[in-house]
């Protein structure tokens, strides 16, 4: 029996993406009127061990496999009381020409926490759930509501978590109550624990953070005379690096110097395990779920100005076309001289601030901080010519920035602006983190690696690119080439589009403890050193690097780590992802409580995307929405219509299509914001 193993496993696909994939279930499901005469013996069927997962709104459902973008459907009598996210073993038989998922067992329930709202019966409550995703009944007896008893309302919002499945239904009971939905921050609460996040950190944890102190350690490299600097958004309160750069003859001195997060936080003790568990910071809207408890993410490791901190740093020395001549890393103590913003950096590059002028964290410009905000353009300026001639690829899409008011209500959205001054932290970060790896290469290590794009990927992209007259004429896809197309696209009115399409197409970075690669940066080598505050592979990577640099490293230690980072760099990789989901589910919130006083609104913009029975909008403020296919054809006209996968299109006939990149009228139709979904209804198709 053919066996599928989860190493690696990785969330492959959008839920509406999902669903365009799903097999069409007729209303009497007479398509399957045999199917229940499935059968018991599977023995000659090929088997998977997989997770499950539903789309958005629990009405199609999946059994995932890393390398396949759609995953195998399982028909609703065939979940076998699997619920989102927990790890099951299925079977595969073919129906219709077409592989279907029959779930066989439950190996692994995912540990989750959901939200619902409760409503009191006589002697037990019921709770209505808000994820769509959980069909299953669930309500709390009577003996464990005893202790709620005055705290709990109807219809206020409560967490719940499943304390036992030994019977047919899960039983559940209450871990916290949030309280009214209406309440500031309640639903975005909501939201966070429903994608696992620790909110709040336990009495021992807190406690252990309490008792660190700051301590002078003379051996260190003291670097508290230099014009050190931080450089970061003006609401930024972690600040995990500092840079110092100096010029002397045509050679660059640059020193990234970085939070030593390692030196508080050990490996096994409390505050280590729960940095583990949540494996990164999560940012949402305006506030932050920290990796670490405030003492160290915000005071004791947060390179703040004037205070000592002691640092890890990696000193890079570079010739005059940005190569590298010698780099080294050690430990350190700094104090920051300025907190600098992007904005500040920027307005100092179009000599928009001058000498003696305020800055905004109580400083004022002076001579020299003025004299290396212009050497690290330079540098970063021949960083980037560099990696033209390298063939290093560039994607700059803008993110979406949302304006709240006092009350916790969105107001505006719009496109964060992005500086010349972000760059150059982004760039010299990026140099940080290569020269690192590079120097420890022959230690077990955690390296951030991006893989070669698959065959059926590079495929499809290659007719997409074809729909806008761009070739990719080889198979075989390098960083290269693909370089060479984005070069090609600079300028063109759809660029934005055509990069979106080409990300597409590439597989995400993730952590590993082999070393594949970056295919994106087109680097050998390449790891994650500049974040620990926020990042646990970076605090992971500044242990090794200590302890090899304290001559610590012992055969026994080297087999240690090699034994812990498959799992480290799995976990870490998966709670990267739902920070991200997370963070997206919020901004989607966001938006649809900003457009919910705005239904009828026009707009006039192109399609963005288009998949079997949407296609997307997405505003000139990045907000995004979709038009139903179905509703679009009935505004035009035609009932029928054809999907043409490979160029993007709806074809109604040989003169009429829907295209991406066409332009249309359109107008919010409705905003569902329990699903967090945008929709769109279609109004006309501009010729242009």
């Amino acid at each position: 029996m053919k066996k599928i193993s989860q190493d690696n496993y990785r969330w492959r696909k959008k839920s509406l993406e999902k669903k365009a994939y799903a097999p069409k279930i007729s209303k009497n499901k007479s398509r399957y009127k045999n199917y229940s005469n499935k059968p018991t013996d599977y023995s000659e069927l090929e088997k998977i061990v997989w997770k499950y997962s539903s789309s958005k709104n629990n009405d199609f459902w999946f059994v995932d496999v890393e390398w396949l973008e759609k995953g195998y459907f399982v028909y609703p009598k065939n979940l076998n009381g699997a619920l989102d996210g927990d790890e099951v073993e299925a079977v595969l038989q073919t129906f219709n020409r077409r592989k279907e998922a029959i779930i066989t067992k439950v190996l692994k329930r995912a540990e989750r926490v959901l939200v619902w709202s409760i409503e009191f019966v006589k002697d037990f409550a019921f709770v209505i759930l808000d994820n769509p995703a959980f069909k299953n009944d669930v309500h709390i007896s009577n003996k464990k509501l005893a202790k709620y008893k005055g705290q709990l309302k109807k219809w206020d919002k409560v967490a719940i978590k499943i304390t036992d499945w030994s019977g047919k239904n899960p039983e559940w009971s209450i871990i916290e109550i949030l309280g009214d939905k209406e309440k500031r921050w309640v639903d975005i609460l909501s939201i966070a624990l429903e994608w696992w996040a620790r909110i709040k950190f336990g009495e021992l944890i807190l406690k252990e953070a309490d008792s660190l102190i700051f301590e002078q350690q003379p051996e260190r490299v003291d670097l508290t005379k230099k014009l050190i600097f931080t450089i970061d958004g003006d609401d930024a309160k972690d600040l995990d690096d500092a840079i110092f750069i100096e010029k002397k003859d045509k050679n660059y001195k640059l020193i990234v110097s970085i939070a030593d997060v390692a030196e508080y936080v050990q490996e096994g003790s409390a505050l280590d395990r729960e940095a583990l568990k949540r494996g990164n910071s999560i940012y949402l809207v305006d506030r932050v779920i920290p990796m670490l408890p405030e003492k160290l993410s915000n005071d004791l490791c947060s390179l703040n100005p004037n205070t000592k901190k002691l640092t890890l740093t990696c000193e890079i020395l570079l010739d005059e076309d940005a190569n590298i001549l010698s780099k080294k890393v050690y430990e350190s103590i700094i104090e920051s001289k300025f907190r600098l913003t992007y904005r500040e950096v920027q307005e100092i590059l179009d000599e928009k601030l001058h000498l003696g002028d305020e800055l905004k964290f109580w400083w004022k410009m002076s001579q020299e901080l003025f004299e290396s905000i212009k050497i690290s353009f330079e540098l970063k300026q021949k960083i980037t010519q560099k990696k033209q001639k390298a063939w290093i690829l560039n994607f700059d899409f803008p993110e979406t920035k949302i304006i709240l008011n006092e009350e916790w209500y969105p107001i505006d959205i719009k496109k964060y602006e992005r500086y010349e001054s972000m760059k150059i932290i982004e760039e010299f970060m990026i140099l940080a983190n290569e020269s690192v790896w590079e120097l420890y290469s022959k230690l077990p290590f955690v390296y951030r690696v991006h893989p070669l794009p698959n065959e059926d990927d590079v495929e499809k992209l290659r007719k997409t690119l074809h729909i806008f007259w761009f070739t990719l004429p080889y198979k075989n896809l390098t960083p290269k080439l693909l370089a060479e197309v984005l070069k090609q696209i600079e300028w063109n009115p759809k660029e934005k589009l055509l990069q979106k399409l080409i990300l597409r197409s590439l597989e995400k970075a993730i952590y590993s403890d082999e070393n594949d690669g970056h295919f994106w940066l087109n680097l050998e080598f390449y790891s994650h050193f500049t974040s620990p505050i926020r990042r646990y592979p970076d605090l992971q990577i500044h242990r090794i690097i200590k302890e090899k640099l304290h001559k610590k490293l012992t055969p026994n230690r080297i087999e240690h780590y090699t034994n812990i980072l498959k799992t480290v760099t799995k976990h870490t990789s998966d709670s990267e992802r739902k920070a991200e989901k997370l963070e997206y589910a919020v901004k989607d919130l966001m938006i649809c409580k900003f457009y919910e006083n705005k239904i009828w609104e026009e707009f006039e913009w192109v399609i963005s995307w288009i998949i079997a029975s949407w296609f997307f909008i997405e505003l000139e403020n990045t907000a995004e929405g979709f038009v139903d296919i179905e509703a679009a054809a009935s505004v035009i006209g035609i009932k029928r219509y054809e999907f043409c996968q490979d160029d993007m299109k709806f074809e109604f006939n040989k003169e009429l299509f829907l295209q991406v990149w066409d332009k249309v009228k359109i107008k919010i139709g409705s905003v569902e914001i329990e699903k967090r979904r945008l929709n769109f209804d279609f109004i006309q198709k501009i010729i242009q």
